[in-house]
């Protein structure tokens, strides 16, 4: 498994642990930075959000405060355990 596969894999652990919240992206990055190692530089953050989205395996919402909110899909539940 190569570097983006394991922050993606991350990614839709954290996400799925929130059973269905919105989590920030500071806080998403936060908490994936907690499972691999070394941490998730910002630019691999983004481009492993970037192609969770692009799957369909996470939704962003923009708050008032220009922030994004991410949350797990069923497509991306599907996925994440499909790959545990």
């Amino acid at each position: 498994m190569n570097r983006e596969q394991l922050i993606v894999r991350a990614l839709l652990e954290t996400l799925a642990n929130h059973e269905g919240e919105a989590v920030l992206d500071t806080i998403l990055h936060a908490e994936i930075n907690l499972r691999v190692s070394p941490n998730a530089l910002l630019t691999e953050f983004d481009a492993s959000v970037k192609f969770a989205e692009g799957q369909g395996w996470i939704v962003g919402v923009r708050t008032v405060f220009k922030k994004i909110k991410w949350r797990v899909t069923d497509t991306g539940r599907a996925a994440q355990l499909e790959n545990t």
